[in-house]
């Protein structure tokens, strides 16, 4: 059985293989970036614990929900 990182991982690999073949809907490096940067912006805003729990209602990539659970937060 995976663990939810390696599942997580597994899933990165799509989403990246997806966008490197340019479906609509995957995003740019740029789009990318510049959401990581608001949500960091908005952990440290809001000092939300390492550890949190988050729900996560976008549709996409999954981008978000993959950084968020690389840097301890919980899906």
């Amino acid at each position: 059985m995976s663990t939810p990182l390696n599942k997580t991982q597994a899933w990165a690999e799509v989403y990246e293989r997806r966008r490197v073949e340019g479906h609509k809907g995957w995003g740019s490096t740029k789009q990318y970036e510049d959401k990581k940067a608001r949500l960091e912006s908005a952990i440290q805003r809001y000092a939300f614990p390492l550890g949190a729990q988050w729900l996560e209602l976008g549709c996409g990539a999954g981008n978000m929900t993959t950084w968020l659970v690389e840097h301890g937060y919980r899906g």
